[in-house]
C-alpha cells in the first residue's frame, strides 16, 4: 500500500529556497549596479554644466586672446586654453576656408586705436573629475568667432 504525501518534503523545500536565493541575489546585483550607473551619469552631469557655465562666461563677454583662457578666470582645477585657428589646424584648404565666409578685419570696422584684427579661435576647456578610485577629465573644444570692434560698440551703448 502506497502512502500519499500531504506536503513537501526537506529537498524539495532546500531546492526551492536555493533557487529563490539565487533570483534574490541576481535582483540585488541588478540594483546595485543599475544604482552605481545613476551616481556616475549624475556626476558627469554636473561637470558638464560646470564646463557650460564657464564657457557661457567665456563666449558672453569680451576676451583677451593674449591671455591664457582669453583672460577669463576659470575655477581652480580646471585648465583653460584660447589659441587663433588658421586653415590648416581644422584641416581645410585655403578655398574652404574662404567659404566660411569669416568677415574680413576690415569688415568688422576696427574702432580707432584697436589693434586687434577679428579672428577665429578654438577654446578647449579641460575639467577633471573623479569617477570612483579613478581620475578622469572633460574636454570640451569650441570655436569662437571675436571681433573686438563689436564689443566696444556693445561698450559704447
Amino acid at each position: 500500500m502506497r502512502r500519499q504525501s500531504q506536503g513537501f518534503t526537506l529537498l524539495e523545500i532546500a531546492v526551492a529556497l536555493a533557487i529563490l536565493g539565487i533570483g534574490v541575489v541576481t535582483v540585488m546585483q541588478i540594483f546595485q549596479g543599475s544604482l552605481r550607473l545613476q551616481n556616475k551619469a549624475a556626476q558627469q552631469s554636473r561637470v558638464v554644466l560646470a564646463a557650460r557655465q564657464v564657457l557661457d562666461e567665456i563666449f558672453s563677454s569680451p576676451m583677451d586672446p593674449s591671455q591664457k583662457c582669453g583672460g577669463h578666470k576659470v575655477p581652480e582645477g580646471f585648465e583653460c586654453e584660447v589659441t587663433p585657428v588658421k586653415p590648416e589646424d581644422m584641416g581645410l584648404t585655403q578655398e574652404e576656408w574662404d567659404e566660411l565666409d569669416l568677415p574680413e578685419p576690415d569688415e568688422g570696422g576696427l574702432a580707432n586705436g584697436d589693434e586687434e584684427e577679428p579672428a577665429l579661435y578654438k577654446v578647449e576647456l579641460k575639467v577633471p573629475w573623479k569617477s570612483g578610485a579613478d581620475g578622469r577629465t572633460f574636454v570640451v573644444r569650441t570655436y569662437r568667432y571675436y571681433n573686438p570692434s563689436l564689443w566696444s560698440e556693445l561698450d559704447e551703448q
